[in-house]
């Protein structure tokens, strides 16, 4: 009976396919920064679905000068993303700010650098 039972459970898998999961469509990005700064806030687009996301805001204590972040997209949202960032001190006055657009392409995780420059 185990092996009856066996062979049909191998023989439904195989009916069923190999396909797993579709790849991941998403983007990691290193942020670059030299101030002092208490929080980070990033937020974009794509521009292929004018899909919005963020703002997702972060202490630097979690994202310092250099980390990254990743963001996971719809595979039709690949083309481009805009994204932007401004870091704001302790009393939540902006010191930093920058935007960038980065490539998205379906089925890949890419890699970008976007840099907060001081808005002195």
């Amino acid at each position: 009976m185990r092996a009856v039972l066996l062979a049909a459970a191998c023989t439904l898998a195989a009916c069923a396919g190999t396909s797993g999961p579709e790849p991941t469509t998403g983007m990691t990005l290193t942020v670059e920064y030299n101030n002092r700064l208490a929080n980070i806030s990033l937020s974009g687009t794509t521009l292929m679905t004018a899909r919005k996301f963020g703002p997702y805001v972060l202490s630097s204590s979690k994202l310092g000068p250099g980390d990254t972040v990743g963001f996971t997209f719809d595979a039709g949202d690949a083309g481009m993303a805009l994204v932007c960032g401004d870091g704001r001190d302790r009393d939540n006055i902006m010191q930093a700010t920058g935007c960038g657009s980065f490539a998205v392409r379906s089925g890949e995780i890419t890699t970008g650098t976007l840099t907060l420059t001081s808005v002195d």
